[in-house]
């Protein structure tokens, strides 16, 4: 019994330069949904870090207000940390750096 060995044609230049624009394209296109999505969750976070600082500065009571402006302090450094990290492990999965 013998086996049949199916060769691929071998893709010519113009193939091989449009499967490299189309495989280019993917790739920024993946890579700025990715830049764009971390932004936006930084900005979320930050803007919810502004929510707390806003309330610590509007309470009368000095204690509530020194409290809710270090859960501000911490809710946008460690938010914005978190996202840069998982952005990064996301990174070098897909082998950006």
């Amino acid at each position: 019994m013998t086996k049949t060995v199916y060769q691929q044609p071998i893709p010519t230049r113009e193939q091989r330069a449009e499967q490299m624009r189309i495989s280019e394209r993917e790739t920024r296109r993946r890579s700025r949904r990715e830049l764009v999505g971390t932004a936006a969750l930084c900005l979320g976070w930050t803007l919810v870090a502004y929510v707390f600082f806003a309330f610590s500065f509007h309470t009368n009571d000095e204690k509530t207000g020194w409290v809710l402006y270090w859960a501000g302090m911490s809710i946008g450094a460690t938010g914005n940390l978190v996202t840069l990290y998982f952005a990064y492990r996301r990174g070098q999965e897909r082998g950006d750096w």
